[in-house]
């Protein structure tokens, strides 16, 4: 806890179905400082960062879109979810993705485990075959795109769970990262 080592680690080929992406921008969410205060229920080692945006880096064999079939090549700015849905564990069986045993899979693994870049705070990030990406569009700013994969959606996920719903008025109490979101 409270301890950053720096490392450095080449580039190693994108597997079929894999995706390398060269950091634009990442955030400091409060999941970082939990777990570099030694506070995270389930991390407590590996790279930090994971809100970010990147730029498509080098992409593995068979990957010609994102999740949503929007078709991807080298250049492109893209966002990534840090965690998984494996839809095979007990709870994604039951429709509870939140919930996945799997979701922190690739996020808790060691640098020294290639292929290394395991945490946005480095300068690429590596998104495995099973991990969901989406092209960002040219009209979203990197600022906005780089809070989508964790504080917004974790605001849209609240709003879904209390049945917010259009028209109605709510209160945000806070303005770190998912109150400004949430506003």
């Amino acid at each position: 806890p409270m301890e950053l080592v720096f490392k450095e680690y080449p580039l190693v080929e994108p597997a079929p179905g894999a995706v390398i992406v060269k950091i634009i921008q990442t955030n400091i969410c409060g999941s970082e400082l939990h777990i570099w205060k030694g506070h995270h229920p389930v991390i407590r080692s590996g790279a930090l960062g994971h809100e970010m945006i990147g730029e498509i880096h080098a992409l593995g064999e068979g990957v010609e879109t994102d999740f949503a079939g929007t078709p991807v090549k080298v250049g492109d700015r893209i966002v990534s979810a840090y965690f998984l849905t494996c839809r095979k564990c007990p709870p994604c069986q039951h429709g509870q993705f939140n919930l996945c045993e799997n979701a922190y899979k690739y996020w808790r693994l060691p640098t020294e485990e290639a292929p290394h870049f395991h945490g946005t705070f480095g300068t690429h990030y590596y998104i495995h075959s099973d991990q969901y990406f989406y092209k960002v569009p040219d009209n979203i700013s990197n600022s906005v795109a780089a809070s989508a994969n964790c504080a917004l959606s974790q605001v849209y996920f609240g709003l879904e769970q209390g049945n917010v719903v259009l028209g109605e008025t709510i209160l945000i109490q806070g303005a770190g990262g998912l109150g400004l979101n949430a506003i």
